[in-house]
């Protein structure tokens, strides 16, 4: 049973964690944006799958980070709090960006009368594609008065019981289906698996276990070597099923796949360890993290205006155009939302 008390406001590596997702998500985005329209044959798409491959942690980063401080008892989160206060915030962040992207869209596409008046219905029918998240986040925070009751008397081996459980039905299982059903034909019994914003609570509850419980050096070398054969697998698997299909094929790269799972926990623990270590300025850092969201949000904007321009990610060489025009989106990203924050109106939905 994780034990009740006062912790500081903030700790660094969950900004440091926050700034390295959403610089993953950018990335992964930019190298993806490009990734879906090439023949996998092509050697440029080879160099993309490998970035689309290595930067499939930043969703996972920040559900397990809002789990690590939402669900822990040492956390006075009351269920009041909760569902009046983050889940309203969540929906307005919703609102306002749907209606946003879809009358950015009305723009880009030629405008029309019956687009734009349409544009509400959106967040209901076909939100611009990232905001996915907001709804699996507000659906997460649903629960989670709920499981803080659980957290807060649940031993350490129940929250490992329950989280191996989650893993192995949320995503093991799926995974095994699918790829049984793509290579033998035949359908696994579809109610042996966990779907949608539920099997995001293996993060969010990976979360308050990694962030909580010590874990020895031997687990984490053993956590270390199967990320990094995790990587290999996601490379090579999603290249083969790509070759296979002669058309980009991302299973192993989802979000709901054990290899993802097991990387996004290394690099949460591997930042957990060292980031007190970094000499960095914890208010440089501080003041980053509380952008991550806003980059979130906002740099899909860039990326249009990116191919917009007609500029190119894959000439004269991918390996330098997606880290320079990735880093470039998450630098505009970093000043608009940092500019945006000091609007009283558009700091709300940042």
């Amino acid at each position: 049973m994780i034990e009740q008390k006062t912790m500081p406001t903030r700790e660094i590596y969950g900004d440091i964690l926050r700034i390295i997702a959403a610089f993953s998500v950018v990335f992964q985005h930019t190298a993806s944006s490009a990734w879906y329209t090439l023949n996998p044959a092509q050697n440029s798409w080879l160099v993309l799958n490998f970035f689309n491959s290595s930067a499939r942690f930043g969703v996972g980063i920040f559900v397990m980070l809002s789990g690590a401080f939402l669900l822990s008892p040492k956390k006075d989160y009351s269920p009041k709090q909760i569902l009046k206060t983050k889940v309203p915030y969540l929906l307005k962040l919703i609102a306002f960006w749907v209606i946003f992207y879809g009358i950015f869209q009305v723009f880009i596409q030629g405008f029309s009368w019956k687009e734009f008046l349409s544009v509400p219905l959106l967040a209901f029918t076909k939100p611009q594609t990232h905001l996915w998240f907001l709804y699996m986040l507000a659906g997460l925070y649903l629960f989670t008065p709920a499981l803080r009751i659980f957290t807060t008397h649940a031993s350490e081996k129940m929250l490992r019981l329950t989280l191996i459980m989650l893993v192995i039905f949320g995503m093991c299982v799926p995974t095994i289906s699918h790829l049984i059903k793509r290579f033998a034909d035949i359908q696994v019994y579809s109610l042996l698996t966990i779907q949608g914003t539920t099997s995001y609570l293996a993060y969010y509850l990976a979360g308050l276990y990694f962030s909580h419980f010590s874990i020895s050096n031997r687990s984490k070398k053993w956590i270390y070597a199967l990320a990094i054969f995790s990587f290999i697998v996601s490379f090579i698997g999603s290249t083969y099923l790509s070759l296979v299909r002669n058309s980009p094929d991302e299973f192993f790269l989802g979000n709901m796949r054990p290899t993802n799972f097991i990387m996004v926990i290394a690099i949460f623990i591997f930042f957990k360890d060292f980031s007190n270590e970094l000499n960095v300025s914890s208010k440089f850092i501080n003041l980053c993290s509380r952008t991550t969201l806003g980059i979130y949000l906002i740099h899909p904007v860039f990326l249009k205006i990116f191919y917009g321009l007609k500029l190119q990610l894959i000439t004269p060489t991918p390996w330098l155009n997606v880290p320079l025009t990735a880093f470039s989106i998450f630098l505009l990203s970093f000043m608009l939302v940092f500019i945006f924050k000091k609007v009283p109106f558009l700091q709300k939905f940042l």
